[in-house]
């Protein structure tokens, strides 16, 4: 059945159905906020504390609350506990380093005792008895929902959206019935989505962890399994070729710590990049850095060079690697806890840095810190065995073999965006009544 139409006044979303209303936020509940002023004595609760769950957004994934055991715990007052979160409530958050993060929002599916959002966060309580939250949730995942609150955020070196922006957001609002049946519908499609998306994802982990294995078995052990062997004198590396030695990375290599670089100074029209630990990611380093800085004479030496190794000294990628090529002549300084490598056998080294055993070392020496870190001097005592005669013959095939390993997860991870840019779609054009849920 043709369904009649009519404008909705809202340039991105165009046409909705005739018997659809448009309102505003502010028009169907309210906005509360996070806690504030919190410091570290307020995490550490007593059982005889007034304590809540205190949920920063870090802790919201694909839209839903992650498991409340990775929540932290958090003193609150009797004044506070009208912020208290509860369930079909919907969370923003509201100030973020970049404009992906601004407006992204999260539904409270699930009762949780006293649970609270930090202050870069706003809670909305829904009161309209005509709105379904779930509806409402699937609309404000849209991009077109998110695209019109980025719109009205404002920042440079942190974003922020105003709540009074915020609760003027337009939202689209069906009968109430159809707004379920939209939901339930959109539950069932995005359920099977999602567990094709994770399909992909166990394959690209397997593939991975492949990866890690082989360059492990043959930066240890060799190409050539005819070798005798001998003791490395290294726990955790066991035995390796005879005739290989077993260096210290510092003796292989100039390590150069990052430059703490002042935020203030960074911006989008600077001419040269600066490269940061979230720029570092699978081996390689992010070709669209967006942190610029201006030319600083004096900090000559912290300027990547071609065939160089970085490294992440500090957070929850703590010792991920990364190698620089093709760099055009392009400047790129290197920031704090970023750490350079720069070695005549770098693509050997760089192999032995991304193997299995590099990684048991970085978790020995970072374990049970709140904040993992690594220094470049621990780095530069790492022991790994070494073989200049091997060492060509093993960088090419574990280039040839790695590539096509990157060819099958490229192809993977292409399948998980063409999904993902589905569920998107299919979202919206259901959500804005371009198609119709069949009865």
């Amino acid at each position: 059945m043709k369904v009649e139409m009519k404008d909705s006044g809202i340039g991105l979303i165009g046409r909705i159905p005739s018997d659809w209303k448009i309102k505003r936020l502010k028009d169907i509940g309210y906005l509360y906020g996070g806690l504030v002023g919190k410091s570290g004595d307020d995490f550490n609760v007593n059982p005889e504390d007034n304590f809540s769950y205190y949920i920063p957004f870090t802790n919201i994934y694909n839209n839903h609350i992650i498991d409340i055991q990775k929540l932290s715990k958090v003193k609150y007052n009797e004044s506070e506990i009208q912020n208290c979160v509860k369930i079909n409530d919907l969370l923003f958050l509201m100030s973020s380093e970049d404009y992906d993060g601004i407006g992204k929002s999260a539904l409270c599916f699930s009762e949780i005792d006293n649970l609270f959002l930090n202050s870069f966060c706003k809670g909305f309580r829904i009161l309209d008895i005509d709105v379904y939250s779930k509806f409402l949730h699937y609309y404000l995942t849209t991009e077109t929902a998110r695209d019109l609150l980025r719109s009205e955020a404002k920042g440079f070196i942190r974003i922020n959206l105003r709540q009074d922006k915020l609760a003027c957001c337009p939202i689209i609002v069906p009968p109430f019935q159809l707004q379920q049946q939209i939901a339930n519908f959109l539950d069932d499609k995005c359920a099977y989505i999602d567990q094709l998306i994770t399909l992909q994802q166990q394959m690209i982990d397997e593939l991975k962890a492949y990866k890690q294995s082989v360059i492990t078995e043959v930066v240890c052990k060799g190409l050539d399994k005819s070798v005798p062997m001998k003791d490395s004198g290294i726990e955790w590396i066991g035995e390796v070729p005879e005739g290989w030695k077993i260096r210290k990375v510092k003796t292989l290599s100039i390590m150069i710590n990052g430059y703490a670089f002042d935020s203030q100074k960074f911006g989008l029209n600077n001419k040269n990049k600066v490269l940061r630990i979230g720029d570092i990611f699978d081996g390689v380093i992010n070709r669209e850095i967006t942190t610029n800085i201006d030319d600083v004479i004096e900090l000559e030496k912290y300027i990547l060079q071609e065939n160089d190794i970085v490294i992440a000294l500090s957070g929850a990628t703590v010792g991920k690697i990364g190698y620089v090529n093709n760099l055009n002549n392009e400047k790129i300084y290197v920031n704090q806890r970023v750490g350079i490598i720069r070695a005549d056998n770098h693509k050997l080294l760089f192999y032995f840095l991304q193997s299995n055993v590099f990684r048991k070392y970085v978790e020995l020496l970072s374990w049970g810190s709140a904040q993992p870190n690594i220094s470049l001097n621990q780095i530069g005592e790492f022991k790994i065995p070494f073989s200049v005669s091997d060492g060509l013959s093993i960088v090419s095939y574990l280039d040839q073999k790695c590539s096509q390993i990157d060819t099958l997860i490229s192809i993977k991870q292409q399948k998980i965006e063409e999904l993902k840019e589905y569920k998107k779609s299919m979202i919206y054009e259901y959500i804005t009544g371009k198609k119709q849920v069949e009865l």
